[in-house]
């Protein structure tokens, strides 16, 4: 077997949106300044007298950053809650905000007669579960008033979020993951959350609640969890040699491998706070042992299934439509090398070596998805439409997924890459979503986990889950292949996760938490496309630049496994190269316009301030039409 190694990108956190109605007034704009840089476990300091209706909401919001350190429930509401009237406050005590609301760019504009306005940006919101909601940037505006309550002026109705600028969010709250499973309950899927900064007995209680409760948002409906009925038969502690206890009830383990994958579940979620843990159900330890990451390693996300003989290097389309290994120059073996398939994009799976590319006859006679090995042999026609995107396969290798007719009609199919369909050809099914109709798509990526699918329609990113499905059905097609194969799967829970980001083309997951776009962020200034790293909650958003990178990037490609067939400091002279290339974690093809044959860059090095440095051309103008790594 062979790990992915995540791809490590600095990060901010990305936007989100709420929205609320409110009229500005006319007087002087407050600007919010952001409060300490550190979490206090001392009582919030109260209201300075005197001050004035903008000062008071300026103070309102700075005061969401002033929690206990120790993350106790209710602490982030203490603070502001000095700003409210008697009244509100005792309506916050028994029934507090459910949403954070993050802003930036954020205005306290002073009306009339103790109304004051909030305008701002949204960065985003978090529900009781903790999940973070992407807002897209959209514009908010609220609207308060206050009343004078013992000559001070009060808030008397605060808004049902609570407010907090994007900087104080960034470190008041930190990113956790909770681990939920896959279909097949052999592989765990990252739910990321936010927390407060408290104390590691908190913070690992709160976990542990978390994952009773189940996926939140994007994976409700899709992830599966051992923990579903379930609940605590005491309270989760830890002991003096930093071992962690957990014992629940209501939970049904007749098998082994039930067993293993409820502590797969935990520990990789309580890991890096603790790194061994105690598991009972009912009072009765699973194992005598405690449970380590390290001995459940093969739950992870990032894994590739398979036997590690599968060739990792990075390939790309060139020009004349061959699939050509970027590191030795040399085209791959059978038609997929030869030109004679003239392959405008393909894919190859890490864990079996299948490839899957789509062939576009001369004359426009529409295109035909072709799947065979990287070794050689004869691929077989699986399916045929008048467009279909670039393929992508499942994480076994088993499947490949493509949109077909993305530019009228898009349907997605998932296509078996065995032979078992009527006449040894690859059988396929209809993949049913909803979200779709009237877009133009361009674009689809499987996450290593298996469970999370990026799409691009109408220029714009999309995030969705797979699940499975009963009313999805087969379709007909005129592909050449039976639709009679894999289960039926729909994507649910379709959302946009970057709005900002227009344009978008090539998308890679980078890890199962993060991904690359390329696209055009808004109000960036650049006349071209570059790539944006952001996790896959939509959080965390960051353009990549470089200073020799200054043509419209239209393919990346990312290395995700370890133990590239070229190591680092090891140099190989490719294809139509004019210089020596070093093999790198990405590589990208960028161009004078988008969709023209373009040249191949390896960004490698370090990465300063969100800026790669030093790309290194690793072809010649007008080489490729795409990059792509197996994965």
């Amino acid at each position: 077997m062979r790990s992915r190694t995540r791809l490590l990108l600095m990060g901010a956190v990305a936007v989100l949106l709420v929205g609320c109605s409110g009229i500005p007034g006319s007087s002087a704009v407050h600007a919010v300044s952001r409060v300490a840089d550190q979490v206090s476990e001392s009582a919030p300091a109260p209201p300075i007298p005197g001050s004035g209706p903008g000062v008071i909401v300026s103070s309102f919001i700075q005061a969401a950053a002033r929690v206990s350190s120790t993350g106790a429930v209710g602490s982030v509401f203490d603070a502001p809650a000095q700003y409210l009237t008697a009244k509100a406050r005792a309506d916050w005590k028994t029934n507090p905000p459910s949403t954070v609301q993050i802003l930036s760019n954020q205005k306290v504009i002073p009306g009339d007669n103790g109304t004051v306005v909030i305008t701002g940006t949204s960065e985003g919101t978090l529900d009781t579960d903790k999940a973070y909601r992407p807002g897209n940037g959209l514009d908010i505006k609220v609207t308060l008033h206050l009343v004078q309550e013992s000559g001070q002026w009060r808030i008397s109705d605060p808004p049902t979020a609570l407010l907090i600028l994007q900087s104080d969010f960034n470190r008041v709250y930190a990113a956790r993951t909770v681990y939920f499973l896959d279909a097949s309950r052999t592989v765990v899927v990252p739910d990321r959350r936010y927390l407060i900064t408290g104390t590691t007995r908190n913070r690992v209680a709160t976990l542990v609640n978390l994952l009773l409760a189940g996926p939140a948002g994007l994976l409700k409906g899709a992830a599966q969890s051992e923990l579903d009925q379930g609940s605590l038969r005491t309270a989760v502690t830890i002991d003096q040699r930093g071992i962690a206890h957990v014992d629940l009830l209501g939970i049904d383990l007749p098998k082994p491998a039930d067993q293993a994958a409820l502590a797969a579940q935990i520990v990789w979620t309580l890991n890096p706070d603790v790194a061994q843990v105690m598991i009972a159900v009912n009072g009765v330890l699973l194992s005598d042992s405690a449970y380590t990451r390290q001995a459940l390693e093969s739950f992870s996300p990032d894994r590739v299934p398979g036997t590690g003989q599968v060739v990792s290097d990075p390939y790309y389309v060139d020009r004349n439509h061959r699939v050509v290994d970027l590191l030795t120059g040399a085209p791959m073996s059978g038609s997929f090398g030869s030109g004679a398939a003239r392959v405008v994009s393909a894919a190859m799976s890490a864990g079996t070596g299948m490839v899957a590319g789509v062939s576009d006859p001369a004359g426009g006679a529409g295109q035909t998805l072709l799947i065979g090995r990287y070794d050689g042999g004869t691929p077989q026609s699986a399916l045929r439409a008048k467009t279909l995107t670039q393929p992508t396969f499942n994480r076994t290798g088993d499947e490949v997924w493509v949109v077909q007719n993305g530019t009228t009609a898009p349907e997605i199919y998932q296509v078996s890459t065995s032979l078992t369909g009527a006449a040894g050809l690859p059988s396929r099914a209809k993949v049913g979503v909803s979200g779709l109709e009237g877009r133009t798509v361009t674009g689809l990526t499987l996450s290593p986990d298996g469970i999370r699918v990026a799409i691009v329609a109408d220029g714009q990113l999309f995030m969705g889950a797979i699940a499975s499905s009963t009313t999805a059905g087969k379709a007909d097609s005129t592909a050449p292949a039976p639709a009679d194969g894999p289960d039926t799967l729909s994507v649910i829970n379709l959302q946009p996760i970057r709005s900002q980001l227009g344009q978008v083309g090539s998308v890679v997951f980078s890890s199962a938490t993060e991904l690359l776009a390329v696209g055009r962020e808004s109000g960036s200034g650049l006349g071209f496309r570059s790539i944006t790293s952001l996790d896959v909650d939509g959080s965390n958003a960051i353009q990549l630049t470089s200073t020799g990178l200054n043509n419209d990037v239209q393919s990346l490609a990312v290395n995700t496994a370890s133990g590239s067939a070229v190591g680092p400091g090891d140099t190989t002279t490719t294809t139509d190269t004019d210089t020596t290339s070093a093999a790198a974690s990405m590589y990208v093809v960028s161009a004078q316009a988008p969709g023209e044959a373009g040249t191949i860059s390896a960004l490698s090095g370090s990465q300063t301030s969100g800026e790669w440095v030093g790309p290194a051309r690793v072809s010649g103008d007008g080489t490729a039409l795409s990059v792509f790594f197996p994965h």
